[in-house]
């Protein structure tokens, strides 16, 4: 089963690559192919195509027709996947910016990171990957608001509260971040750029 779902995976991932080999580069109506990624920008955006492909693929497309565990299974195999090249595509060249994939910002499939974090918010609380985001944020690759947002999903997910107020808080029994969590909230966000939240924001 994990062989074919390796399998599965490769064949994907080379059919999107051979389509973003040739990258279609608009400027002023006029449309000009550029060849195969020889530089930073078009490697970034080749993976980040790839990953979108991936993460988004397989929810959006009814690829699996066993039963729903069997099927949860594999999508998180693939989110592990994607995971991990997230990862190693920020490690090796910060988190991308307008400035990282120049003109083509504007198209979803660029922001692939976000929504790959997101489906993965238990590896964040990897203290390794928390300073790697944080450095991230730092060097102003990485707004301190979206990296809240992913921590919070955590939270979210696994605790039942929200420690940053996001809108995931709707998901949690107090709709929103417990005053008995304040201290520890203000430190969170401290910690990452952000002002602590007012105290009307706080539920008792």
């Amino acid at each position: 089963m994990k062989s074919l779902i390796i399998l599965w995976m490769l064949f994907s991932s080379i059919a999107i690559f051979s389509s973003c080999t040739n990258i279609i580069q608009a400027s002023n109506g006029n449309v000009t192919k550029v060849g195969k990624a020889t530089n930073k920008k078009d490697s970034v955006l080749i993976e980040l195509i790839k990953l979108w492909g991936l993460d988004q693929g397989i929810r959006n497309n009814n690829i699996f027709h066993d039963s729903e565990y069997l099927g949860y299974v594999k999508i998180s195999k693939i989110d592990s996947f994607c995971f991990e090249r997230a990862i190693s595509l920020i490690r090796k060249y910060g988190w991308p910016t307008e400035q990282t994939v120049g003109d083509f910002y504007e198209y979803e499939e660029t922001h692939a990171l976000s929504p790959i974090l997101l489906h993965s918010p238990h590896r964040l609380k990897n203290d390794s990957i928390y300073q790697l985001l944080k450095g991230e944020v730092i060097a102003k690759r990485l707004k301190p608001e979206s990296l809240a947002l992913f921590l919070d999903k955590y939270y979210v997910t696994y605790e039942k509260r929200s420690l940053y107020n996001s809108p995931f808080k709707v998901w949690t029994p107090a709709k929103g971040v417990l005053l008995k969590d304040k201290h520890l909230s203000d430190s969170l966000m401290k910690d990452i750029g952000l002002s602590p939240l007012p105290d009307s924001i706080y539920k008792k």
